[in-house]
C-alpha cells in the first residue's frame, strides 16, 4: 500500500487526569485509543475530554495538511470527534498500515511535510496572515478576496471565522507560556494581548475560566507533550 500520512506537529501518550479539558484549537488530532484510531476536528470551544478514562497516543497535526490529507472542509468536523474508518475507510487504513511498520509515532513525527508539494491556497495565506496578526481586510486583499468573501471561505474551509482562528492562536500562545511559568501579565504580551486584562477576558470566553484558574486547576493542552506535563 502507497502510505502517504501528513507529518505531525506533537505527540502525546497519556490518559487525561480527571477535569482536563481539551482546550480550543485550529489545529486537528489524530487519536489512538484502543487499537481504533479517531479524528478530532478543530475546536473552537473549550470542551471536556472525549473518551476521558481511556489511554490514547495522540498527535496534533496542521489543519491545511489534515485538510488535503482528508479532501475534505474541516468545516465538516469542526468540534467533532469520530472515528476515521466512518470518515475515510482508506485513509483509517493508511494509519494502520504506518502504525504496524514503523509505530504511529515514528511515521507520524518523520513523515515528509513536502511530499506530496502543494502550492499554498487562498485560505491558507490569508490564515497564515490572520494568524500572525494582520486584519481581516488586509489579509483577505492580499489573497484578492474582500472580507465577506474571506469570512465565507473561513466557515466552509475552516469551521470557524478568522477572528475566531485568530483568538484561538493568541490564546494558546499565552497559555502555554503561563503553563511554562511566565508571568501572566508578560504571557499576554507574547500572546499579542493588549495587556493582563485582555489576556483573562479571552481565556474566559473561550474557557469559561481565568488563566490563572486553568493553571491552578492543571488544566493542559497539546504543546504540553513538549515539555512533558501531560
Amino acid at each position: 500500500m502507497d502510505v502517504n500520512i501528513p507529518v505531525a506537529l506533537a505527540y502525546a501518550d497519556f490518559m487525561p487526569p480527571p477535569g482536563r479539558v481539551a482546550f480550543p484549537d485550529v489545529c486537528c488530532d489524530l487519536l489512538v485509543m484502543e487499537s481504533r484510531c479517531y479524528l478530532s476536528g478543530p475546536e473552537v470551544r473549550s470542551q471536556p475530554n472525549k473518551f476521558p478514562h481511556s489511554r490514547r497516543q495522540l498527535l496534533r497535526i496542521d489543519p491545511f495538511a489534515m485538510r488535503d490529507w482528508l479532501g475534505k472542509p474541516l468545516g465538516e468536523i469542526v468540534n467533532c470527534t469520530i472515528a476515521l474508518a466512518d470518515v475515510d475507510r482508506r485513509l483509517a487504513n493508511q494509519v494502520e498500515a504506518a502504525t504496524n511498520q514503523r509505530g504511529l509515532r515514528t511515521a507520524f513525527m518523520t513523515a515528509d511535510p513536502s511530499s506530496p508539494t502543494k502550492r499554498r491556497g487562498r485560505i491558507e495565506v490569508a490564515a497564515r496572515l490572520v494568524g500572525g496578526g494582520c486584519s481581516v481586510e488586509a489579509a483577505a486583499g492580499a489573497v484578492n478576496l474582500s472580507a465577506r468573501q474571506l469570512e465565507r471561505l473561513f466557515h466552509r474551509e475552516l469551521g470557524m471565522s478568522p477572528r475566531q482562528w485568530r483568538s484561538i492562536i493568541r490564546f494558546r500562545a499565552a497559555a502555554l507560556a503561563a503553563r511554562r511559568g511566565t508571568g501572566l501579565a508578560e504571557a499576554a504580551i507574547i500572546g499579542g494581548y493588549a495587556d493582563q486584562a485582555h489576556f483573562t477576558r479571552a481565556s474566559k470566553a473561550l474557557t469559561g475560566k481565568t488563566p490563572r484558574a486553568l493553571i491552578a486547576q492543571h488544566v493542559g493542552i497539546i504543546q504540553d507533550a513538549e515539555i512533558g506535563r501531560f
